[in-house]
């Protein structure tokens, strides 16, 4: 007779008994979730409703059952997070924006045996928490970072690709090699410009054209890319979204690096090629101001 499948009734972590609550979460034990990393400027967010269209599309397309209930929690969860001042935020100068990080984790809950999926009753684990977060030196944003290019190469997966979902190991092994550097264009199995290790990618090519790595196989679909590639009215600056090979990295005459939290950030040297800021680049620089304070 075949032995009965039991969940485990306890359990070590670090040494020190546990409970089983965290290790049955999915979230935890295989990546199964998404998140969404919300910058707040004076307990307002300039892109949330790219957030939460993002996080919607990426629940139904794995289909992790979000539901008005839990989407009214996060908000709720969020506006108490807000309300909590830190020392830093009392002691601001009034003309100083307050500046802070929302973080939004959605797993599949707990249940299901081995990878099945637990039963459509199961709801999903939500947490919400907030971090203080420091604007970037305005010297970083006026004269460019240095970059590299990432030797660890992405996965390719068409039916991923764009998602934040929590299976970030790509992006830990990438991060390894930044050493220095502000960060590192990452290209996947085909040589093909994706995206930054934590953020994607703008070129600026001489013809005029100003271009951002197609996500078709791999990369995440940023809030940033999203807002900039639909509003050129705003920004005065069209974003052509295609493939771009290595060749055409190389070829470009200028490079950013955008996400939400840092805005868009100038390459002044990649590897040891030195590249001029756009002007182009300086639009969408100045546009971020208005949109952040």
């Amino acid at each position: 007779m075949a032995s009965e499948h039991r969940p485990l009734f306890c359990s070590f972590m670090n040494g020190a008994p546990s409970d089983n609550s965290l290790v049955f979460d999915r979230g935890f034990a295989y990546g199964d979730g998404l998140f969404e990393t919300i910058h707040f400027v004076n307990r307002h967010a300039p892109l949330w409703l790219y957030h939460l269209q993002r996080l919607e599309r990426s629940c139904k397309k794995l289909q992790i059952p979000l539901g008005k209930s839990d989407l009214a929690l996060i908000e709720s969860n969020i506006m108490s997070l807000l309300g909590e001042r830190s020392g830093a935020d009392k002691k601001a100068n009034n003309t100083e924006a307050s500046h802070c990080i929302i973080k939004i984790i959605v797993t599949r809950g707990a249940g299901g045996r081995g990878y099945a999926l637990p039963n459509p009753e199961t709801r999903p684990t939500i947490w919400v928490g907030r971090s203080e977060m420091t604007p970037i030196p305005k010297q970083i944003t006026e004269n460019g970072v240095e970059a590299g290019l990432c030797h660890y190469r992405l996965s390719e997966n068409p039916f991923l690709a764009g998602i934040k979902h929590l299976n970030r190991l790509d992006q830990v092994m990438c991060a390894r090699e930044l050493g220095h550097l502000f960060e590192l264009v990452v290209l996947d199995q085909h040589d093909r410009v994706i995206e930054g290790v934590k953020s994607n990618l703008l070129l600026f090519y001489k013809d005029d054209n100003v271009v951002t790595p197609a996500l078709s196989v791999a990369g995440v679909r940023g809030v940033m890319r999203q807002y900039l590639l639909e509003n050129s009215g705003e920004t005065g600056v069209e974003i052509i979204e295609r493939e771009i090979s290595l060749d055409e990295l190389y070829k470009c005459s200028g490079l950013a690096f955008i996400n939400s939290v840092f805005g868009v950030v100038p390459v002044k040297k990649l590897m040891q090629r030195t590249l001029a800021v756009d002007f182009r680049c300086r639009l969408l620089q100045r546009h971020c101001v208005r949109l952040f304070g």
